[in-house]
């Protein structure tokens, strides 16, 4: 997949999962991410950016991002409470 394909398709999911994506972290991350969701959301589309630029089809839209999604605020959340721990 060229530069540019994987642009086109990254542009595609984006404009048919971001709410999906967003919805998912707004409910794994409540009010602990309620600062951080935009960085969240950031680091996903990074890691899907990633896969495209590796060409690595995504087969199952939906399933993957919100796993990645998932996963992304889990371990944010996570980061969050070790940060505040330390405090």
């Amino acid at each position: 997949m060229t530069s540019s394909d994987a642009e086109s398709r990254l542009t595609d999911l984006v404009s048919t999962y971001r709410r999906m994506v967003r919805a998912v972290i707004a409910k794994v991350g409540g009010r602990t991410l309620a600062d951080r969701r935009d960085d969240v959301e950031q680091q996903v589309w990074l890691i899907i950016w990633r896969r495209l630029r590796g060409e690595q089809e995504i087969d199952h839209p939906t399933s993957y991002l919100y796993t990645v999604a998932r996963h992304e605020a889990m371990r944010a959340v996570q980061d969050e409470l070790l940060r505040a721990e330390r405090q």
